[in-house]
This record gives structure tokens, C-alpha cells and sequence, in this order.
């Protein structure tokens, strides 16, 4: 589904691409806004010459956690005034091996993204599906979108959410302590006792 910008650019919307590409020619603004205050952030600049799709492609990431990323929200508006936003846990991706934040945002040489895609100058991925119901209209050549209502607006936890973490911690150190007094009393039970006959009821001891 193709939509055009007041910038004159064309963007597909792309259900099977798991990020965003954009023209090797926009890379350098948008490199410079993933660099502001990041200042541990690798970029990667791709050559358009090489015959290697990895050297060719321009993208950041970050040898860390990505929650250590000092990134916001993107936001697309459409030609009505409405704002979808794609919120950065949406276009931050973790791997585990190697440990690193990738960010789902890279360059494509012009040639080779406009050549495949008709002219398009960027495409958007799943980041911006991932909470939006969205109807497409292939006669219309429209897409329509509604916010889903579980949308995960980032890492905020909610009031219940909240609740719930406090009685799980709650219980867990109530059966911690429920397990520390059963495990005392057994060792009081496997004590030898040897009783002391005398006048005294007292005269108890134990070994």
C-alpha cells in the first residue's frame, strides 16, 4: 500500500518487512538523530558498490541492553492530522547472541530500494502494525488503522500490573519465611532430649 509525504516521498507500508528502510540519501539525518545522546551507539555506513547486501546497507546498533538507549517514539501523521506512533521498544530489537540492541531503522542505496519497490523512498514494516488493526482497500488503494485496545505504549506498568507484582512478592516472602520456620522446627525435633527427674518441671535440657 503506497502513501505519499508533503516532502514529496513515497512510502510503502509492507506487512512481510521487519523494519524500516529508508533511501541511503535520508540516512545521515536520521543517523544523526540516533547518535543524539547515545553516545555508545556503532553506525555503519554501507557502500553502495559492494556486492555484499551487509556492507551495503547502512544501520546502528548497541553492544547492550536496548532499555539503556536514550531513543523516544516515532510518530507518522497522516494527511488528517492523526499521529500512529511506533513506540521504541517497537523498532528496538534484543538478540542474546551476540548481546547487542539492534534498531530495526536501515538504508538501502537508492538505486537498489527504488528499482525493487517502483520508486519507493521508504518502506514501513511491522513496527508500526504491531498495535493497529489495520483494513486495506486494494481497489481504493487505502489503509485504514485502529489502535488496538491492548496497545503497549512502551515499558509503563499499569495499576493492576503493579498490584499483581506486589502480591507475588508478597506471597513469595511469606512462603520463604513459612519454609525457614518449618525447616528450624524439624532441627528442634531431631534434638535429643534427656529429662532430669527432680522437683522441678524445669529441669530440662536438651542436647
Amino acid at each position: 500500500m503506497l502513501a505519499s509525504s508533503e516532502f514529496g516521498l513515497r512510502a510503502r507500508i509492507a506487512v512481510e518487512e521487519y523494519g524500516i528502510i529508508v533511501l541511503q540519501s535520508l540516512w545521515q539525518p536520521i543517523r544523526e538523530i540516533l547518535e543524539y545522546r547515545n553516545n555508545f551507539l556503532i553506525c555503519k555506513d554501507g557502500n553502495e558498490k559492494s556486492f555484499s547486501f551487509e556492507n551495503m546497507r547502512s544501520y546502528c546498533y548497541y553492544e547492550g541492553n536496548c532499555l539503556n538507549l536514550g531513543l523516544k517514539s516515532l510518530y507518522i501523521t497522516m494527511p488528517d492530522g492523526k499521529e500512529l506512533e511506533i513506540v521504541k521498544e517497537q523498532y528496538l530489537k534484543q538478540r542474546r547472541s551476540p548481546f547487542i540492541c539492534e534498531i530495526m531503522i536501515q538504508a538501502q542505496p537508492d538505486k537498489y530500494l527504488q528499482q525493487d519497490n517502483d520508486g519507493i523512498d521508504i518502506i514501513i514494516g511491522q513496527p508500526l502494525l504491531f498495535n493497529y488493526y489495520t483494513v486495506f482497500s486494494v481497489q481504493e488503494g487505502l489503509i485504514g488503522f485502529y489502535e488496538t485496545l491492548y496497545t503497549d505504549k512502551g515499558m509503563t506498568i499499569t495499576k493492576g500490573a503493579f498490584l499483581s507484582i506486589c502480591l507475588f512478592l508478597s506471597l513469595l516472602i511469606a512462603g520463604c519465611v513459612g519454609c525457614c520456620y518449618k525447616y528450624k522446627q524439624s532441627l528442634e525435633d531431631d534434638k535429643v532430649k534427656i529429662v532430669v527427674r527432680g522437683k522441678s518441671d524445669t529441669n530440662v535440657k536438651k542436647l
